[in-house]
């Protein structure tokens, strides 16, 4: 009856104040941290263009209409080293989008003269802009942004079309189109979206899932920290600390992914109409960090911890966990642990768990598949026309 009342007891503590967020949980550790300490972007990092290249420029027309052809889209600045659209001050990477006459580089697809298929080339835009995407992809666990969106004044903010976003997206073989936002901001009304787009094979339709967090403006000038935890069953998307939406349907079907920040001027994946005399320029999108938290799982192992203490004890799923025992000693005077076991955690003599200490006592189901993090060294990938038009069709939001 004492060991019972002990674990419901600290159950308790543990929901009304240790933190849900998988940031703050010690049974997740942190994998990958960009916290850009330099002010050079980190090339062992970050690629600075889609792996399928840049698709349109000015003359060409997309899902949203012919009106495009009035509104135009970016360029990408792809130089690692370029500072005009893409710099690193203080600890902060902007992104930032200008109004300019500029060439582009945009590879030549779907086919068709005057180039060769996947050709880079060198074309017109309207505006500049730039983007980061990892070298790493990654599966499962905790995505973490911290982002502010700039004070714009001047024009119509009902024609702000500015698109900050928060993104993965690959294809390999068991996913012919994968791809989950984080999110993607709507500048018009800064409404925060979330959605995931995949497709197992090219021989079925395309699933496309995702709403406005509901009760979510984002406030410009001031920091946001945007993120996802992806379990294998569920998406749950969170917003400066709370989770404001979940999906579970098609989560299975996502693949491993790269991460992409970007911004989209015009919004084409919003199909908003760009003011483009009184819209403001330049628009500068600042993110503090990126970083990633996976889980630590043990679930084959039956642990004992004997003698232990708050350093010496390592939160992870373990198939059975026992702590103390005759002769043991395990005080847990600081800091927040997890007694976590798949089949059971045992609590012996000479467990105990002090004021200035929090630990959750659990039974938990094992990830069922170990998170997945590795490095992306091929060059990047020469795609159909076909799934060309899949991802321009899913950049498009209602």
């Amino acid at each position: 009856m004492f060991k019972f009342n002990l674990m419901f007891f600290l159950m308790i503590c543990y929901n009304q104040s240790y933190s849900q967020i998988p940031s703050s949980d010690p049974l997740y550790d942190n994998v990958f941290v960009e916290e850009f300490s330099t002010n050079v972007l980190d090339q062992s990092k970050w690629y600075t263009s889609y792996e399928w290249g840049h698709f349109t420029n000015t003359n060409t027309v997309s899902p949203c209409g012919a009106w495009t052809d009035q509104l135009d889209v970016n360029s990408i600045a792809i130089n690692p080293l370029d500072t005009h659209n893409r710099k690193i001050q203080n600890g902060i990477l902007e992104l930032i989008t200008r109004k300019e006459n500029n060439l582009g580089e945009i590879w030549t697809w779907p086919c068709g003269p005057p180039y060769n298929c996947f050709t880079p080339v060198n074309l017109p835009f309207k505006y500049s802009g730039s983007m980061v995407r990892t070298k790493k992809k990654f599966k499962y666990g905790y995505y973490e942004i911290k982002f502010k969106m700039p004070l714009v004044s001047g024009g119509n903010i009902f024609n702000y079309s500015y698109s900050p976003n928060f993104w993965m997206w690959a294809i390999d073989s068991s996913a012919s189109y994968s791809e989950l936002d984080v999110f993607e901001i709507n500048g018009m009304n800064n409404k925060y979206a979330t959605s995931i787009h995949v497709q197992r094979n090219y021989n079925i339709p395309m699933t496309n899932i995702g709403a406005l967090a509901p009760n979510v403006n984002v406030t410009v000038d001031n920091w946001h920290i945007g993120g996802v935890k992806w379990t294998q069953d569920t998406l749950y998307y969170y917003y400066d600390g709370n989770i404001v939406y979940t999906i579970s349907d098609s989560v299975k079907a996502l693949t491993a992914m790269n991460l992409i920040v970007d911004n989209f001027a015009p919004a084409l994946n919003y199909c908003i109409p760009l003011d483009s005399l009184n819209t403001p320029f330049p628009y500068n999108y600042k993110i503090d960090y990126v970083k990633v938290w996976q889980p630590k799982i043990a679930c084959d192992t039956d642990k004992v911890y004997c003698n232990t203490n708050s350093n010496l004890f390592n939160s992870k799923y373990y198939k059975s966990l026992t702590i103390g025992g005759a002769n043991c000693t395990a005080i847990f005077n600081s800091g927040k642990h997890s007694a976590v076991g798949v089949n059971y955690v045992l609590l012996n003599e000479g467990f105990e768990v002090n004021s200035n200490a929090e630990m959750l006592i659990d039974i938990k189901n094992c990830p069922a598949e170990k998170a997945y993090i590795g490095q992306k060294n091929e060059p990047p990938l020469p795609l159909s026309s076909y799934l060309y038009q899949n991802i321009i069709n899913s950049r498009k939001k209602p």
